[in-house]
């Protein structure tokens, strides 16, 4: 795989999950603040590039076009998706099931 192709798919996939595992995490466990800031810097960021792409001239505004769809767009769908399931997973109690190895013993389960 040469460089080119690990940054075109490797920059938005590293974004997306960073992001869905940020949310996830932040929904999971009830921290709206987290949430909120998570939000609030996306949104600050979209922003920014969206001024910079409008008052770039001529081929100046690329980057703020790659920036907007290879790192920001990503970064919300995986922000959202994150938030989503994180959310339903709580409403619900799922649990997710660990093992607790082998030999291990319930001090609290009875005995014969």
């Amino acid at each position: 795989m040469d460089s080119d192709t690990l940054m075109i798919y490797g920059i938005p996939a590293v974004s997306f999950l960073i992001s869905g595992f940020a949310t996830y995490s932040f929904s999971r466990h009830s921290i709206p603040a987290g949430l909120k800031f998570f939000g609030f810097v996306w949104l600050a960021i979209s922003i920014l590039l969206s001024i910079g792409l409008f008052t770039a001239e001529g081929w100046d505004g690329l980057f703020f076009v790659a920036a907007l769809i290879g790192i920001m767009a990503p970064a919300g769908v995986g922000g959202l998706i994150g938030g989503w399931i994180g959310g339903t997973r709580k409403a619900h109690g799922t649990q997710i099931e660990t093992s607790t190895g082998a030999g291990y013993t319930d001090p609290s389960a009875p005995t014969r």
